[in-house]
């Protein structure tokens, strides 16, 4: 195959690539559309809501189970991430140190779980919340 053709042929797979991604519907939010789950969100929710109405308020949830005689419990379990670095600016260091010791991290994660149980009609019968901090 000539370097010519071998061209050609790269650039229509290049053209072809970029173009199938151009197609596809692009979905902008902005922050106001988009809740978080919070505490503020979770209450909202009351005993006696329906099962629709939490997925309205807060959307599907992580995890569903069901107890001895049926029942549904939802669990919304949402972690979140913090990461903060500190760059130590003292004038007395030296560019042959290395960046761990002019740095240092640390992280931290959060968890916010919203237990839903419902009853034997599907309407909301205890809302209990926790969170984690490690």
């Amino acid at each position: 195959m000539s370097m010519k053709k071998l061209y050609l042929l790269i650039i229509i797979i290049i053209t072809m690539s970029c173009a199938s991604k151009l197609e596809l519907p692009i979905t902008e939010y902005s922050s106001s559309e988009v809740e978080r789950i919070s505490i503020a969100s979770a209450s909202r929710l009351s005993v006696g809501d329906d099962q629709t109405q939490v997925i309205k308020v807060l959307g599907t949830p992580n995890i569903i189970t069901k107890n001895k005689i049926g029942n549904e419990s939802w669990v919304y379990d949402k972690v979140s991430n913090q990461y903060e670095f500190v760059q130590n600016n003292n004038s007395r260091e030296f560019f042959f140190q290395k960046p761990d010791q002019r740095s240092k991290g640390a992280s931290t994660s959060k968890t916010f779980i919203v237990v839903i149980d419902f009853n034997d009609k599907s309407l909301i019968k205890d809302i209990s919340y926790r969170f984690t901090q490690y």
